[in-house]
Parts: C-alpha cells; structure tokens; sequence
C-alpha cells in the first residue's frame, strides 16, 4: 500500500474528525508491512480491528482472564495466546470448521468454539437493524433470518463472568445487549466497525452501555489487512476488576 493510498485514507479522517486524525500516520509503516505481506488475519493471528485497539488489548489481556468473542479468526488465535480461556460463536459452517482445524492443535483444551446457524423466520414487519431486539443482520444474504439463538450464547454464563466480549459477527446490536451485563466491573467490551452508526443507534442499548461503561478507545484509524480506516470502540465496565 502506498503512501498515497494512506494518504487518502488520512484526508477523509481529518475531514470527518479533525487534527487529531493525524495521529494515524504514526502506524503507516506497520500499516504497510500488513497490507505488503499477503497475509491474513488469521495467518498473522491477529484480530482484524484497528492498530490503536490492538494495542490496547495487548496491554490489558492477562494469563488468568477469560473472553467470550462473537465472530471467530485471527482474534480467537490472538486471544488464545493470551488468556486462560476464549469462548467463540460462529454463524459460517466453513469458516467456522476452517479456524476450528487451526486451533484445536494448538489450543483445543483452552478453546470452547460453536457454531450457531441464523434461523429463517416469517415475518412481514420491517426489519430494524439497529433494534437490539430483533436480532436482524443488514447483509442483504441474511433478509429474513434471526440470530438470535446465536446472540443469546452467550445467556448461559452468569452475569460478571468475562474480563473480555468482543463483538465483531452478525447481529452486533443485539450480541451488545446479551453481552453487556456478561463483563465484569473492570473489564473491557468491545465493538468494531463502530463508524456503522446504526450500531449505537438504539437509545435504550446506547443507554445500558453509557450507565454501564466508559470509553477507553474509539479512534477512526487504520488496520492491519484492509486498505481503509476503521474505529473500534473499547468500553471498560464501571468498577473494579475481580479475577
């Protein structure tokens, strides 16, 4: 990738955020390694989230923690050399046998992934992608499904249970509202592709998560992998952190 490419990608930041876009050319060449290399994700085992919350995650993830991870890939690797445990639930049948065959020989005793299909549903309501209640997905594939059995996997841990919930699958409003009270005091919550604004859009999600958490990280920078900025938002629980 080229400056110039970077460069594009910079002009419409500051255009949108202002001066403090500039802080993005600092991981150009990180940037330009990533997107030279042919890589992928879950080759370089890393999540496919901007620079700024990787390092983040980096920093706080700790041997004794556990995660849960809507969406598996390079994420569930990141983590599992990370942490004591990760939790994964997965919509793709393929990919999911496909990161499913790269961990379990490495990983496979600190490592509970499953699969949940959406369910084809009847309905002539409007579908409102940002209600978390509707369990919806905007992918045009998806017109008609429900993932809610798969936003509620996460029902089955007690509240307060995960240092860690990475939401980057299907469904992302409604996988943050089961999700919410599943951090604990102290931990992080995670959301990529939060420029989507119909993902926040909710005022009942948007309040449980601002009485709930504080934003620790929500730059629009760029990522490993892609050749555009994204923002990944990183709100940590009010309240310490218990093991």
């Amino acid at each position: 990738m080229s400056i110039k490419g970077f460069g594009k990608e910079l002009l419409l930041n500051v255009n949108k955020n202002g001066i403090k876009a500039f802080r993005s050319l600092k991981y150009y060449n990180e940037w330009k390694n990533f997107r030279s290399s042919n890589s992928s994700p879950l080759e370089k085992e890393l999540p496919w989230i901007n620079f700024p919350a990787i390092k983040l995650l980096t920093t706080y993830l700790k041997p004794e923690m556990t995660v849960f991870e809507y969406g598996g890939g390079g994420s569930t690797l990141f983590f599992l050399s990370k942490v004591r445990r990760v939790h994964t639930v997965e919509h793709d049948k393929e990919w999911f046998e496909s990161i499913e065959g790269k961990i379990k020989s490495r990983y496979g005793n600190n490592w509970d992934g499953i699969f949940v299909s959406p369910e084809l549903i009847e309905t002539t309501d409007a579908q409102r992608y940002s209600d978390p209640t509707q369990y919806t997905s905007s992918d045009n594939q998806f017109i008609n499904f429900s993932f809610k059995k798969y936003a509620e996997s996460i029902d089955k841990f007690p509240d307060n249970y995960f240092d860690l919930v990475m939401v980057d699958g299907r469904s992302r409003p409604s996988c943050l509202w089961h999700g919410i009270p599943k951090v604990k005091p102290g931990g992080l919550l995670v959301l990529d592709n939060s420029e989507r604004d119909y993902y926040l859009q909710d005022s009942q999600l948007l309040n449980a998560i601002n009485t709930k958490f504080n934003v620790m990280e929500s730059s629009h920078s760029p990522q490993p992998f892609s050749s555009h900025f994204t923002t990944t938002t990183v709100w940590r629980k009010i309240g310490n952190h218990t093991k």
